[in-house]
């Protein structure tokens, strides 16, 4: 790890961190969270569960007493970029924002999660938000060759397990998903 320039340390609340400086660009940071599970976690049962938990919660963004516009300023405000991914093994949050002299958007940036992960409000018009516009994207996933072969790639890897494909929108709906289903699965996962 040293020889790589990353470097643990703990933070005073006991949570372990791993920092790595970059030349590329020296006035910003980008933050990753990781909680260990992703795709591989699901239940069986519930495939999509957390890949729709993550783009309901970026369809939302209200928290607390604050709306999802309020939570749109804050970011453009303080230059935060979020983006939030599920993988076989993980749910990932990204966060990119600057640092330097005088900016306060790192610990901008920190109160943002700490705000999505205690106090987010679950919407049920975010969530069909999200399912619409996952009806688009897996519509134009199928139409790319490129995408046909990751597809036919993963069902070669990983059979038909449904965790680790992408479910149709049918699916989805089939399985009646709601705010509270996906608030569970992705507690369960972090």
């Amino acid at each position: 790890r040293a020889a790589a320039g990353v470097r643990l340390r703990r933070l005073s609340n006991g949570i372990a961190i791993n920092t790595m400086r970059s030349s590329s660009e020296p006035d910003a940071v980008a933050l990753r969270l990781s909680a260990p599970g992703g795709r591989a976690h699901a239940a069986a049962g519930s495939p999509g569960v957390l890949l729709l938990a993550t783009a309901t919660m970026l369809q939302g963004g209200t928290v607390g007493a604050f709306s999802r516009e309020e939570v749109e300023l804050y970011c453009i405000a303080h230059l935060i970029e979020l983006d939030m991914e599920v993988t076989e093994e993980a749910v990932r949050w990204d966060l990119h924002c600057p640092v330097g002299a005088g900016s306060s958007s790192l610990a901008a940036a920190l109160q943002l999660v700490h705000v999505l992960l205690t106090d987010f409000r679950w919407e049920s018009d975010a969530l069909e938000r999200s399912l619409a516009l996952y009806a688009a994207q897996y519509d134009a996933r199928f139409k790319s060759m490129e995408q046909a072969a990751n597809v036919a790639l993963l069902q070669a890897v990983w059979g038909h397990d449904a965790r680790f494909l992408e479910p149709s929108p049918d699916l989805l709906r089939a399985n009646a998903v709601d705010v509270h289903t996906l608030s569970a699965a992705l507690r369960d996962c972090m």
